[in-house]
């Protein structure tokens, strides 16, 4: 058995555990979530994009590629917006949209309201009290 000198091993294993890194961060940048308080307009969100607890969200002409999850206590606003996937809405979380395309279902999961207004859902509504 031949055996390899410590220098050698070592830049193996960095190569190893770099080339691993390089292949993690590829599948990790194809599922970007977005954390997003405050106002947007007229930008696309490539991913889901996410309302942390207890913040609030207004978003006008806005694409997101992904789904949109409101968490506990959250609150999303949409006008004139398009979600490519589904929208979850949290407990006590409240979503509204208007003039908006969803393109799957609407969940509410004991959320504290859902209004939609002018909305096109693909899916459906399913709602579950708190």
């Amino acid at each position: 058995m031949r055996i390899l000198p410590r220098p050698l091993v070592v830049l193996s294993t960095m190569a190893l555990a770099s080339a691993g890194f390089a292949v993690g961060a590829t599948t990790v940048s194809a599922q970007l979530t977005t954390y997003r308080p405050g106002d947007a307009a007229d930008v696309p969100v490539p991913g889901d994009l996410v309302v942390a607890a207890d913040e609030a969200c207004v978003l006008d002409n806005v694409t997101i590629d992904g789904q949109v999850r409101v968490m506990a206590g959250a609150d999303r606003l949409i006008n004139g917006s398009t979600v490519n996937e589904a929208v979850i809405v949290n407990a006590d979380g409240y979503f509204d949209a208007t003039a908006s395309e969803v393109a799957e279902n609407v969940t509410s999961r004991g959320g504290y309201g859902v209004y939609l207004e002018r909305v096109s859902v693909g899916g459906a509504y399913l709602g579950r009290a708190a």
